[in-house]
């Protein structure tokens, strides 16, 4: 069976993860998701990261990574064509798609260095899935709080999705810088 991995990272010395250069498309467009793996390391990478709702769906839709297909969940797959930029790939961690998801050794070696990985990232995109007015309306108090300080939006957004228990609902691609102004 072909596989996107080129090597084990569990077996690389250092701190090795895979980055995701997610090929461009327009933004409208139904063109395949693809990308390439690369192996860097942590400490001489750049990119941003995604966070999306796992949900308990299979992974079904099929994206071309390193020329092989690997199949994705919906919700991830959706995320992946509203990241794409328009003109130049977008360089990107993503847990589900950078680390081997069939190799134990390679998950429990890479979560341990999780909390590395984030901080190192240049910003955050989250993905709860498609728009709906509820969404929209809950995003437009986002940016309207954000006015007042950053480091209170990442917060009291974590606090509110929780307490309305919008992780369903929530509808959109919105990016946390993760730098000095995050929540400590």
């Amino acid at each position: 069976m072909n596989s996107p991995y080129r090597r084990q990272l569990s077996s690389v010395a250092g701190r090795t993860i895979r980055i995701l250069r997610l090929n461009p498309a327009p933004f409208s467009s139904e063109a395949p998701v693809s990308g390439v793996l690369e192996d860097i390391s942590l400490d001489r990478a750049t990119y941003d990261a995604l966070s999306y709702q796992w949900r308990r769906d299979k992974p079904a839709v099929p994206i071309r990574i390193n020329d092989v297909q690997v199949l994705v969940t919906q919700n991830c797959h959706a995320a992946l064509r509203r990241l794409r930029d328009t003109h130049r790939k977008r360089v990107v961690w993503i847990d589900a798609i950078c680390i081997n998801q069939q190799d134990d050794l390679e998950k429990n070696h890479q979560a341990a260095m999780i909390s590395d990985i984030y901080k190192r990232t240049l910003k955050v995109f989250v993905w709860l899935g498609e728009s709906s007015e509820k969404t929209d309306y809950a995003l437009q108090w986002c940016t309207q709080m954000s006015r007042i300080s950053s480091r209170w939006l990442v917060a009291k957004v974590d606090v509110e999705l929780t307490r309305i228990r919008a992780p369903r609902n929530i509808r959109r691609l919105w990016p946390f810088p993760y730098g000095d102004n995050r929540v400590k």
